[in-house]
């Protein structure tokens, strides 16, 4: 039995023992997953500007939409009584197949359009005109324009166009 006075010798000749650590690295695993996770949104994006042409059309090419119609909202600002004003709204096909513009459904008779169907190849795009007469009382005007396709991911896409008649 040893006391507080006994003395243990200690062997200094055989040097420290230290564990070896089978999994040790210099990055945590919580962040080792994060940086895998972020390299294949990379790769996912990057395949994704590469299948649709433009980043902003990755988003709704991830999001199945096939027809994406550039602006759906058209600000025109201050018109004068009667004015006419010309847009461009851009179609863009970000499926590898065929598909149409079949009609519209306008909620004013003020607004002019192309004449349909409207064929656009896969990968392409296509400029629609739209014609607006502001009308002939002062104040703010929003009209609505349905445009109706064979997407099989929605086939109706809505495109507002407002402004003020002074």
């Amino acid at each position: 039995m040893q006391t507080s006075t006994d003395s243990v010798a200690i062997d200094s000749s055989q040097p420290d023992v230290v564990p070896n650590r089978i999994h040790s690295s210099r990055v945590s695993s919580p962040m080792q997953v994060v940086m895998i996770a972020m390299i294949m949104l990379a790769m996912l994006f990057g395949y994704g500007r590469w299948r649709t042409g433009s980043f902003h059309m990755v988003w709704p090419w991830l999001m199945g939409r096939q027809l994406v119609f550039s602006p759906i909202q058209i600000e025109l600002g201050s018109l004068s009584p009667n004015q006419m004003i010309e847009k461009q709204i851009r179609v863009n096909n970000v499926s590898s197949t065929q598909l149409s513009i079949l009609g519209s459904q306008k909620s004013c008779g003020c607004i002019g359009l192309d004449e349909f169907p409207i064929e656009i190849d896969g990968g392409e795009s296509q400029d629609l005109r739209i014609r607006i007469v502001a009308g002939k009382t002062a104040g703010e005007f929003e009209h609505h324009v349905k445009f109706f396709t064979n997407s099989s991911s929605g086939n109706v896409e809505v495109v507002t166009v407002a402004g003020i008649v002074d």
